[in-house]
Protein backbone atom coordinates (compact mmCIF):
# COMPACT_ATOMS: atom_id res chain seq x y z
CA UNK A 1 0.00 0.00 0.00
CA UNK A 2 2.44 2.17 0.64
CA UNK A 3 4.60 1.73 -2.51
CA UNK A 4 1.16 2.16 -4.11
CA UNK A 5 0.75 5.89 -2.67
CA UNK A 6 3.98 6.41 -4.06
CA UNK A 7 3.31 5.17 -7.17
CA UNK A 8 -0.43 7.07 -7.14
CA UNK A 9 1.92 10.17 -6.37
CA UNK A 10 4.74 9.83 -9.72
CA UNK A 11 1.22 9.65 -12.17
CA UNK A 12 0.40 12.63 -10.48
CA UNK A 13 3.31 14.79 -11.22
CA UNK A 14 4.01 13.31 -14.46
CA UNK A 15 0.51 14.53 -15.49
CA UNK A 16 1.66 17.96 -13.71
CA UNK A 17 4.84 17.61 -15.96
CA UNK A 18 2.94 17.36 -18.92
CA UNK A 19 0.63 20.52 -17.94
CA UNK A 20 3.10 22.65 -16.73
CA UNK A 21 6.58 21.82 -17.90
CA UNK A 22 8.56 23.96 -15.22
CA UNK A 23 6.84 22.64 -12.75
CA UNK A 24 10.35 20.74 -11.19
CA UNK A 25 13.55 22.29 -11.57
CA UNK A 26 16.48 19.90 -12.96
CA UNK A 27 14.51 17.39 -15.13
CA UNK A 28 14.79 15.63 -18.07
CA UNK A 29 12.67 15.87 -21.06
CA UNK A 30 14.07 12.35 -21.83
CA UNK A 31 10.22 10.44 -20.79
CA UNK A 32 12.02 7.31 -19.38
CA UNK A 33 15.29 9.82 -17.57
CA UNK A 34 11.68 12.02 -16.45
CA UNK A 35 9.42 9.35 -15.24
CA UNK A 36 12.40 7.80 -13.06
CA UNK A 37 13.29 11.16 -11.75
CA UNK A 38 9.95 11.10 -10.69
CA UNK A 39 10.01 7.90 -9.09
CA UNK A 40 12.82 9.14 -7.20
CA UNK A 41 11.92 12.45 -5.98
CA UNK A 42 8.52 10.92 -5.38
CA UNK A 43 9.47 8.39 -2.48
CA UNK A 44 12.20 10.56 -1.54
CA UNK A 45 9.44 13.31 -1.00
CA UNK A 46 7.22 10.67 0.69
CA UNK A 47 9.79 9.16 3.11
CA UNK A 48 11.27 12.99 3.48
CA UNK A 49 14.24 11.79 2.73
CA UNK A 50 14.20 14.54 -0.27
CA UNK A 51 18.30 15.67 -1.02
CA UNK A 52 16.84 18.77 -2.74
CA UNK A 53 18.35 18.07 -6.08
CA UNK A 54 14.38 17.76 -7.81
CA UNK A 55 12.47 20.96 -6.44
CA UNK A 56 8.65 21.37 -6.67
CA UNK A 57 8.32 24.89 -8.29
CA UNK A 58 4.62 25.49 -9.27
CA UNK A 59 2.21 26.14 -6.21
CA UNK A 60 0.40 22.58 -7.54
CA UNK A 61 4.09 20.60 -7.28
CA UNK A 62 4.58 22.12 -4.28
CA UNK A 63 1.04 21.25 -2.62
CA UNK A 64 1.49 17.92 -4.61
CA UNK A 65 5.08 17.22 -2.46
CA UNK A 66 3.25 18.46 0.90
CA UNK A 67 0.28 16.12 0.53
CA UNK A 68 2.49 12.97 -0.15
CA UNK A 69 5.29 14.01 2.68
CA UNK A 70 2.08 14.67 5.49
CA UNK A 71 0.35 10.93 3.73
CA UNK A 72 4.50 9.17 3.88
CA UNK A 73 4.37 10.34 7.77
CA UNK A 74 0.61 9.43 8.46
CA UNK A 75 0.26 5.76 6.79
CA UNK A 76 2.94 4.21 9.20
CA UNK A 77 1.52 5.87 12.01
CA UNK A 78 -2.08 4.71 11.30
CA UNK A 79 -0.88 1.34 10.67
CA UNK A 80 0.82 0.68 13.83
CA UNK A 81 -2.06 2.49 15.50
CA UNK A 82 -4.18 -0.22 13.88
CA UNK A 83 -1.48 -3.19 14.64
CA UNK A 84 -1.31 -2.13 18.41
CA UNK A 85 -5.24 -2.13 18.27
CA UNK A 86 -5.69 -5.59 16.98
CA UNK A 87 -3.49 -7.17 18.82
CA UNK A 88 -4.35 -5.42 22.48
CA UNK A 89 -8.37 -7.23 21.09
CA UNK A 90 -6.07 -10.50 20.38
CA UNK A 91 -4.59 -10.28 23.91
CA UNK A 92 -8.32 -9.93 25.51
CA UNK A 93 -9.98 -12.23 23.79
CA UNK A 94 -6.86 -14.91 24.64
CA UNK A 95 -7.29 -14.39 28.94
CA UNK A 96 -8.74 -17.36 30.56
CA UNK A 97 -12.64 -17.47 31.24
CA UNK A 98 -13.40 -15.85 34.78
CA UNK A 99 -10.86 -13.95 34.41
CA UNK A 100 -11.66 -10.49 35.66
CA UNK A 101 -10.46 -7.46 33.42
CA UNK A 102 -7.55 -5.59 35.22
CA UNK A 103 -8.88 -2.45 34.39
CA UNK A 104 -7.93 -0.23 37.67
CA UNK A 105 -11.12 0.41 40.27
CA UNK A 106 -12.46 3.55 40.26
CA UNK A 107 -11.51 5.81 42.97
CA UNK A 108 -14.98 6.61 43.99
CA UNK A 109 -15.69 3.00 44.66
CA UNK A 110 -12.74 2.57 46.59
CA UNK A 111 -13.73 5.81 49.05
CA UNK A 112 -17.00 4.86 49.67
CA UNK A 113 -15.71 1.07 50.92
CA UNK A 114 -13.27 2.77 52.98
CA UNK A 115 -15.74 5.78 54.07
CA UNK A 116 -18.65 2.36 54.74
CA UNK A 117 -18.56 1.50 58.67
CA UNK A 118 -17.99 -1.97 59.53
CA UNK A 119 -21.59 -1.87 61.48
CA UNK A 120 -23.02 -1.01 58.55
CA UNK A 121 -21.64 -3.86 56.19
CA UNK A 122 -21.80 -6.26 59.15
CA UNK A 123 -25.58 -5.47 57.98
CA UNK A 124 -25.40 -5.72 54.75
CA UNK A 125 -23.77 -8.88 54.88
CA UNK A 126 -26.64 -10.32 57.39
CA UNK A 127 -24.53 -10.16 60.37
Amino acid sequence: MYLAIGMIFVSLDITLVHLVPDAFTHLSTDPFELRQALIYFSFSTLTTSSFGDILPVHPIARSLANLEAISGQLFPTILLARVVRLHGSKRQESARPGEEDLAPVPATVSRVRRLESPRRSATRDGL
